[in-house]
């Protein structure tokens, strides 16, 4: 859902459709999901990263092996 997610456009759609009064609700959702998407690709870094640690520590442990390369 967040890959496809476009703020931008919920916004466009929200000025044309809904009532003034409820734009304040709409801001505060964009706001919600912005943080939530930061948090997200914090947590896909961190987990790409902790892969590659792994990755390294278990092909130094195996001689003869070679790393992996990174996508």
């Amino acid at each position: 859902m967040f890959a496809k997610a476009d703020p931008r456009v919920a916004q466009f759609y929200e000025t044309g459709l809904v009532p003034k009064a409820l734009w304040g609700f709409g801001g505060e959702l964009r706001k919600k999901f912005q943080a939530t998407k930061t948090v997200l690709l914090k947590a896909r870094r961190a987990r790409f990263a902790h892969q590659g640690l792994v990755r390294k520590v278990l092909c130094a442990s195996c001689p003869g092996t070679v790393a992996p390369r990174r996508l």
